[in-house]
Order: C-alpha cells, then structure tokens, then sequence
C-alpha cells in the first residue's frame, strides 16, 4: 500500500492513469474521507411529506431525483435507527446508485429486466418509479443474494415483482427480443467501496480479478442487449474505476452487435461526471463512448460508470 493514501499501491498506480492529470490527490482523498448518506422515499409505503415530517434529521434534496434526499455522514445511524427505516419507508442507497434506474428511464406499461439484481436496490427504485404491479423481472444467480432479494422486494412493498434464481447470461433463451428496458448494474471488483481504513475493502482486489470480472461483464451485457426488443433501451453501470469492466466492456459489445446497437447521450447533471475514456493502453475506443458517463468520489458520490444504449 501506498503510504500516503492507505490504498494498494497497484490501484493508485491505475487510477492516475486512468484520471485526467491533476485529481489523483482529490479522489483518493474523497474515497477516504467521511462519507455522506444518500435514501430514496419508498413512494410504495409512504409519502415524502410524512417521511420528512418523520426524520430526525434535516435532509437535502438531491436537483435531479424527486424524493432522493443526502444527509452528513454522521447521520447514518439516525436514519437507521428512525421508524422510516424500520417501517421499509426510506431505503438508504448512495446517490450514484440511484443514477442507473433514472437514465433507464422506465414507463408505465413497459416491461423491464434487472439482470443482476440483489441485493434489490436498483429494482425497488424501478418500482417506485412504474408503480404497484408493474411489469419487471429481476434475475440473480447467487442463492443467498437472490433469497435475500426477495425479502428486501416484499419488505419494501413490492413483493409482486417477479423473480427468477438464474445466471444471467442465460435469460435470451426464454426471453430474446421482449423487454422495452434492461438494466445490467453488473457484478464488478467494487473499486468505488474501497476504504483505506477497511482493509477488507480491498483484500480480494487485483488486476486479475479485474480482468476475471470484465470477461463476466461482456457475457451479461450480451445477454441484455439480446433480452431487449427492438427500439429496446439497455443500461450498463458498475461501481468500478476500471477500463476493462467500463468502456472495454460496451466496446466489445459495440463489435459485436454493430449496427444493432448505439450509445444515446445521458442528460444528467452530476457533480463530478466525466465522459467516457477515448481509451485506454493500447486501445482506442468508439468516439460515441463519450456520451457514456463517469462519475468521480466527492464525498457524497461514489465512483460510477454508466451507458445508455439503444439496440435498433
């Protein structure tokens, strides 16, 4: 580890070439420092008017998600310990998290695949957002994940969803071509939930466990663009800094499906959003990978990577 930042010296050292020049110091800093705590109102069990009226704390609202609140780190256990957390009306999730249900942009009527789903946060955020009954699939394949899965989706008013234990690559054969929108949050080396002062953080990470996990990541984005229906809309985030399981990962799919898919502009105003890579080592990515958007730790976000894309 490097002195300095507490982090593994292989990590930092990726991370300023990944970074434009100059904020290497900033970021590493913001992954390390205090960290605020982004909840979402349950609009299946309460109203944000009663939620609010009900906090301990004062919340500030987050611009671009109605009913999306950030609180100071030391607030966390005030939320966990108000009755709108143990009643299932608030789940807490950072900000970043929150961003790829709203770039998928779901709609009442439509019917959505979450392909990767547990512990259940981003599809809980798609159920609020189409409303009791709504037609979405949420698929995991780690027993103990999709159990618990299921429990956080009828805890939190939306036991209805309909939920398949299953490897997501596997999905195109019972459902290719149906889905108006797919949302892949992707299983990745979780880049952006390393701590300095947690060692387990980052116990397991490599640059081989990035590259094991990329190679998982191209298979289930695969799988999502060939779940979606034609004018279908496909969302690919992760929680990594990494190339390989960014950029790399929409290129390969870019190569493979060619004209059948496309990468759409991201209309999101987020601290610290960066576009996509041009590319990275010896590779030089398609220029329509600058729409994808990245974003930088700042203390109330976490690191994330997301892209729209379109399949025609």
């Amino acid at each position: 580890m490097t002195p300095e930042s507490g982090f593994p010296e292989a990590f930092v050292r990726r991370l300023d070439t990944i970074l434009p020049p100059g904020i290497l110091r900033g970021t590493v800093a913001a992954m390390a420092g205090p960290q605020a705590v982004g909840f979402r109102v349950n609009s299946l069990k309460a109203t944000v008017d009663k939620v609010l009226a009900g906090l301990p704390v004062d919340a500030e609202p987050l611009p671009w998600l109605p009913g999306a609140f950030v609180v100071p780190a030391g607030h966390r256990q005030p939320l966990l310990d108000s009755d709108a957390f143990a009643t299932g009306a608030i789940w807490i999730q950072n900000p970043s998290s929150m961003i790829p249900p709203v770039v998928l942009a779901p709609e009442a009527g439509e019917s959505v695949l979450d392909l990767a789903a547990a512990p259940g946060s981003k599809t809980l955020q798609i159920a609020c957002a189409m409303g009791p009954g709504a037609d979405i699939a949420a698929v995991e394949v780690a027993r103990p994940r999709f159990y618990r899965l299921k429990r956080n989706l009828r805890a939190q008013g939306a036991a209805w969803v309909k939920t398949f234990h299953r490897d997501g690559v596997t999905v195109p054969r019972y459902r290719a071509d149906h889905f108006d929108r797919v949302l892949i949050d992707a299983p990745c080396s979780t880049e952006a939930q390393m701590r300095p002062d947690d060692p387990a953080s980052f116990a397991h990470w490599s640059e081989k466990k990035v590259r094991t996990m990329a190679g998982k990541q191209r298979r289930l984005l695969e799988a999502a663009v060939r779940c979606a229906r034609p004018g279908g809309v496909i969302v690919y985030s992760t929680c990594s800094f990494a190339p390989e399981e960014n950029e790399m990962v929409v290129q390969h799919v870019l190569e493979c499906f060619g004209d059948e898919v496309a990468i759409e502009p991201i209309a999101l105003d987020i601290p610290g959003r960066l576009p996509g890579l041009p590319g990275w080592k010896d590779a030089e990515f398609d220029g329509s990978l600058s729409r994808a958007m990245r974003v930088l730790p700042d203390g109330v976000y976490e690191a994330f990577f997301v892209c729209r894309l379109r399949k025609r």
